[in-house]
């Protein structure tokens, strides 16, 4: 049978019929297996493509009782791996996916008898609802889907969100009524990242800078020709990477947009310059060009790119940390002592940032200091 060596369809394509290009993925990789296993080649042989009312155990539908079958098996094992370790804890959250349909995961976090501490995604929940008591139900119909009983939960972890964390009527007050000894903790990646977000806007040149970094993202990515020149000057520079969109609710994701920007400082000012020349190019575009290229050669620029690259690639690193399954409260404890010493001590260090700053954008002199002033 004719195998492709790439198809880019979706598990279930167009046909269920076998040698065709577009039978879907599931039965592209049987035609695969089939050529190494001469038990599934027979059997294609005999039953492959049949008629409707012939059984052959090749059809979608059969494909998708083996998937739950699968399903129910996995969770089967969770359950009684659960029900082993005693007692657990739940971490839920909600989140919308491509679709845009928000959806609730349920989490199940335990210990062996060995003392290894077990994380186990179990599902999905599909329109909950954002109230704390209609996500109280859904918790409760899992563990009772799964034979876990409530009173047996002995810490539960949300966000920051009043209707997952609120101290009366959130979801965790909403467990503890029921179950005094289930304790909430809040996440801790999310706590984190909410600090660094609200310290962040607190300054205005900080708020700046990262409509600036945001800005460059946005002028490369908006043209195909641009973000063509840009490649073409990054290729020249060894480590480099593009640039990244800035998140509102990951803001780690600034670690990556900074560390962007400063291995291809060169290479974005380069970019510029050839779109502020290009004639070609309409003259709103060359004159944005401009502005964004006179950026990259502030020493206030080039400061914070510093700065900021320093303090989010530690936040980077604690974030992630926080985020590990060996994760326990005292580790977070140490993680959050040694972020805040790193940020502490950079108060001491102006004048590296500002002989890194100048080296950077080849400027030694601040943007106020050349600015006309009034007679």
């Amino acid at each position: 049978m004719k195998q492709q060596p790439s198809r880019g369809m979706s598990f279930r394509g167009t046909t269920e019929k076998f040698g065709r290009n577009d039978n879907s993925n599931y039965l592209g990789f049987l035609e695969l297996i089939a050529q190494f296993d001469p038990f599934l080649n027979n059997h294609l042989q005999k039953y492959g493509n049949p008629r409707r009312g012939n059984v052959s155990y090749l059809s979608s539908s059969i494909c998708d009782e083996f998937i739950g079958v699968l399903s129910k098996h996995v969770r089967d094992f969770i359950s009684s791996e659960a029900k082993s370790a005693k007692y657990l804890s739940i971490s839920v959250d909600s989140t919308p996916d491509v679709s845009h349909l928000d959806q609730l995961t349920f989490i199940l976090r335990y210990v062996i008898c060995d003392g290894s501490p077990i994380e186990r995604f179990i599902t999905f929940i599909s329109n909950t609802g954002h109230k704390a008591v209609d996500m109280e139900t859904a918790v409760l119909k899992i563990l009772d889907e799964l034979q876990l009983n409530i009173q047996e939960c002995r810490g539960q972890s949300y966000d920051n969100a009043n209707n997952m964390s609120g101290q009366y009527s959130g979801l965790q007050a909403l467990i503890k009524k029921m179950n005094p000894l289930a304790l909430f903790v809040p996440c801790a990646p999310h706590s984190l990242n909410l600090v660094g977000t609200c310290a962040a806007e607190c300054c205005n040149m900080a708020t700046s800078f990262f409509m600036f970094l945001e800005e460059i993202y946005i002028f490369f990515s908006a043209s195909a020709h641009r973000w063509q020149i840009m490649t073409e000057e990054l290729n020249k520079i060894p480590n480099a990477f593009f640039p990244k969109k800035l998140s509102v609710t990951r803001w780690f994701a600034r670690a990556d947009s900074c560390k962007a920007i400063i291995l291809g400082f060169s290479a974005f000012k380069e970019s510029l310059a050839v779109i502020e020349n290009d004639i070609t190019q309409p003259n709103s575009t060359k004159v944005q060009a401009k502005g964004i290229k006179n950026r990259f050669e502030e020493l206030e620029v080039g400061i914070l790119l510093k700065l900021w690259d320093d303090i989010l690639t530690e936040f980077n690193k604690v974030s992630k940390s926080l985020q590990a399954t060996e994760i326990d409260v005292s580790l977070a404890v140490k993680l959050y002592d040694s972020l805040i010493r790193h940020v502490s001590q950079q108060r001491e260090r102006f004048a590296y940032y500002e002989k890194c700053g100048n080296e950077l954008t080849n400027c030694s002199t601040y943007k106020s200091d050349n600015k006309r002033k009034k007679k």
